[in-house]
């Protein structure tokens, strides 16, 4: 359900009452009793009128407030590649007099006055930009909190020292590169996306070349266009109502109200190569094969379409997840595990196999398994599993209430919208299992797709 909410709680109550045709709702929801299992994607969004998406979810399950900051903006909205990453080292590092450090111990004096605020994580993904906090009970509040946070976002002049932040970066960027599968990530996408900032995925960061050429006045200019209310969202969860959250964001600086851009983010344009035949990515040399009995097989495959939605992305990971559990452990005993990796990019879909047997497992070998397990009549099977396992899920069972929080604000980044398990159900029982073969048949077959071996 979407509710614009006015800054005046009269009003609120009053577009409310109408939103649900007469039924009178009020605003202040009832604890939820503490042996209640929650939907993690459960949220009720609420928009602003300077168009900040607020997404809540009230809880007396913990004493804390999870509070999460997505700016929808990330590497596909950069002009000058890295300046999205950049900005996010600048603004956890040297965000008031000092920064807001990511490393225990080396927090500003600003922060460490908030001293029962836990900031535990920011990343800047292909999509967006993220800032995760809690707040545990102490003297600090909420209204302290996003105060906070709403002067770094929106108020304080760049007039960082972004020197000393692009040798940190750089440093990064070489540790990371040196990662196996960040290097078969990289050589993939450049695969998949020839020619375009596709090509630097998953490592936001961008080439040194890259790094090196990013100015204060790249930074300022990305800030200005993307870290607006009306491409931000928050999401809270936690121990306090919604009259009270929504009235601390308005009171705040996430709440200032001023000229909304009605215009979308610029967005790069998306370049898919047309594969043919498959392509092989080697850490090594291609001899190193026949010396190691254990590797690992990265199949990825490119999905040229701009409107695969989040569940259909996680049915085809499950469907494929299934298609290589049955086929390579199961059936020909040659993997000792598959693994799905994350949404990634959106358009991409990964499966990561653990080869027990690499002799059975040459180029040749590997893709004529790749074509039996990929058989209509194997997706078929599998499509119908993984439906079966979707509709099962249990969201209580996710580990715990802080990863549930972390869940959500990846699937909003990715996707634009909290989905929640009763609709992702709907959804995935009435698919039509015959049309989504068809549609896997087109975009994942032994042909068009990229292997990585490590």
């Amino acid at each position: 359900m979407t509710l614009v909410v006015l800054c005046d709680r009269v009003w609120v109550r009053y577009l409310f009452f109408l939103h649900n045709n007469g039924v009178c709702v009020m605003l202040n929801i009832p604890s939820i009793a503490r042996k209640e299992k929650l939907d993690p994607y459960k949220y009720t969004q609420y928009i602003l009128e300077n168009q900040l998406q607020v997404y809540h979810q009230p809880t007396t399950l913990t004493d804390m407030v999870y509070v999460g900051v997505v700016v929808h903006a990330g590497s596909k909205h950069e002009k000058h590649t890295g300046v999205a990453h950049f900005l996010e080292h600048l603004i956890c590092t040297q965000g008031g007099e000092q920064g807001m450090s990511a490393f225990p111990g080396v927090l500003s004096e600003d922060f460490k006055k908030l001293e029962n605020v836990r900031f535990h994580n920011a990343k800047t993904h292909f999509l967006f930009t993220l800032f995760v906090f809690t707040l545990i009970p102490g003297k600090v509040t909420l209204d302290d909190l996003l105060a906070y946070l709403g002067g770094i976002f929106f108020q304080q002049e760049i007039v960082w020292d972004i020197e000393s932040e692009r040798k940190v970066i750089v440093s990064e960027y070489h540790a990371r590169y040196t990662e196996n599968s960040c290097r078969v990530d990289k050589t993939s996408a450049g695969i998949l996306y020839p020619e375009t900032v596709f090509a630097n995925q998953p490592i936001t960061t961008g080439t040194e070349e890259d790094i090196e050429r990013i100015t204060v006045d790249n930074i300022r200019a990305f800030r200005d266009m993307a870290y607006k209310p009306e491409h931000m969202s928050l999401v809270v969860n936690g121990n306090v109502d919604t009259n009270t959250l929504l009235s601390s964001v308005e009171e705040s600086p996430f709440g200032v109200h001023g000229e909304i851009d009605t215009q979308f983010l610029e967005e790069a344009q998306m370049s898919y190569a047309r594969l043919t035949a498959p392509k092989f990515v080697y850490l090594d040399q291609e001899g190193l094969l026949a010396d190691q009995p254990r590797m690992s097989f990265f199949v990825r495959w490119a999905m040229p379409t701009e409107d695969l939605s989040f569940i259909e992305n996680m049915l085809i990971q499950h469907t494929l997840y299934d298609v290589f559990t049955q086929y390579f452990c199961r059936e020909q005993g040659i993997a000792y595990g598959v693994d799905m990796s994350p949404f990634w990019l959106g358009e991409v879909v990964t499966q990561q196999l653990f080869i027990k047997d690499a002799v059975r497992c040459k180029k040749r070998a590997l893709m004529q398994h790749l074509k039996k397990a990929l058989s209509r009549q194997t997706l078929l099977s599998a499509i119908t599993q993984a439906q079966k396992t979707i509709c099962e899920m249990d969201p209580s069972s996710m580990v715990s209430w802080f990863d549930r929080c972390n869940e959500a604000v990846d699937v909003l980044g990715q996707t634009g919208d909290i989905v929640n398990f009763t609709t992702q159900h709907k959804i995935v029982s009435e698919l039509d299992i015959e049309a989504f073969a068809t549609f896997m048949e087109r975009y994942i077959t032994s042909r068009n797709c990229v292997v990585g071996i490590i």
